[in-house]
């Protein structure tokens, strides 16, 4: 046997059949158990080699086809076998919307044809995340039903966002870091909020992965600094890093370990979870509350400096509003409130409260066409 890139054969040598003994029964580089062979575990390797060569110069349009015939065939699948190929298939799909996502980070100015070929291949990546988000709410009912013993066994469908939050009562947050700099001209600020708006626009239509961290209602948890952030309502928890006492950072990704972290109510700086395939449940701005109980998002007795915070803060919400998001805002102990209007002196008036448990089993989710609409003016 030569080298793994070019294994050779000798020809007229029969070393699949035992001679000696006289035994004609074919066998593998005669060895009795194949797996336990070097020669065989080489040809493997250069098997699993060349695949993944070939699988790298497969075109995105291949890709995303391939995965769509895989996710297809899939939706027949129930139970242990449907949630294997879940977290198989979301692992994909979370590849090609990462892969999405840098293409976009460079030079945009492409050819006509490139960038219909874009929103082609994106309008099929699409269909795709609908498709898989039907399997996992297959999932998800399956799991609802089945007894403890067969819910252990479901490993995909227990790291999913809608489930950790209905077993730890716990938001699943995405800040959008800002640089909070009073130097700052409101030229650069407008510049920031542009990169957030952008930013808000790709994590709707593409959904690539995403550090995020949990915040349980009524706790003193931190979280990212940073006033804007959108609290999710699905996708999939690669893992959670958290900060021990002994600043020792501690990284898990199995479900138990996952629910172990979440639900710790104690105060403690932000953790971070990597959520693949997130979606969006709403739009949020954290806001204060003073001694007697009063939400506001502003305090100030400058006529000009109201106006001008007053007018910040509805237009950010108004952004929202056009992706259809729901507006809420969150209060310092990690409580969440749908947002109804604010005042010129900066009260906020709130709705109802809402909690993790209503997200999780919510079935807000921006609808397709709006998610290719947006896609294709990413382009």
């Amino acid at each position: 046997m030569s080298t793994l890139e070019n294994p050779q054969f000798v020809e007229g040598k029969h070393d699949n059949k035992n001679e000696d003994n006289g035994n004609k029964t074919p066998k593998f580089f005669d060895v009795e158990k194949p797996h336990q062979s070097p020669e065989f575990y080489e040809v493997h390797k250069h098997i699993e080699n060349l695949l993944a060569f070939l699988a790298s110069k497969m075109s995105q349009r291949e890709v995303v086809d391939s995965l769509r015939s895989k996710i297809e065939n899939s939706l027949v699948l129930d139970g242990v076998e449907a949630d294997i190929e879940y977290g198989k298939l979301s692992s994909v799909q979370n590849e090609d919307s990462n892969r999405f996502v840098e293409s976009l980070s460079k030079d945009t100015d492409l050819p006509e044809d490139e960038r219909v070929n874009n929103k082609e291949d994106i309008s099929t990546h699409i269909e795709n995340s609908e498709k898989l988000k039907l399997l996992k709410h297959k999932i998800l009912e399956f799991y609802e039903k089945a007894d403890e013993k067969t819910k252990e066994k479901l490993e995909s469908v227990r790291k999913t966002v809608e489930r950790v939050m209905l077993e730890t009562n716990a938001f699943i947050i995405y800040t959008f870091l800002q640089n909070n700099d009073p130097s700052h001209s409101a030229e650069q600020n407008d510049l920031d909020e542009d990169a957030i708006k952008y930013k808000l626009d790709t994590l709707l239509a593409l959904e690539p992965s995403i550090v995020t961290s949990s915040v349980i209602p009524g706790s003193k948890q931190e979280l990212p600094k940073g006033k804007m952030s959108v609290v999710l309502s699905g996708g999939d928890l690669n893992s959670v890093k958290s900060v021990g006492a002994s600043s020792e950072t501690n990284t898990v990704s199995n479900s138990l370990d996952i629910y172990k972290v979440i639900a710790d109510k104690n105060y403690r700086a932000y953790n971070e979870i990597l959520v693949t395939n997130p979606q969006l449940f709403g739009f949020v701005l954290n806001v204060n509350v003073d001694e007697n109980g009063g939400v506001y998002d502003f305090k100030t007795s400058v006529k000009e400096d109201a106006i001008r915070f007053k007018s910040d803060f509805e237009r950010t919400m108004e952004f929202a509003k056009n992706r259809g998001l729901p507006q809420l805002v969150m209060t310092p102990d990690r409580r969440m409130f749908s947002f109804v209007s604010i005042s010129d002196d900066g009260v906020v008036n709130i709705g109802e409260e809402i909690t993790p448990e209503l997200i999780a089993k919510s079935r807000t989710n921006m609808s397709k066409e709006k998610r290719k609409e947006l896609a294709e003016s990413l382009v």
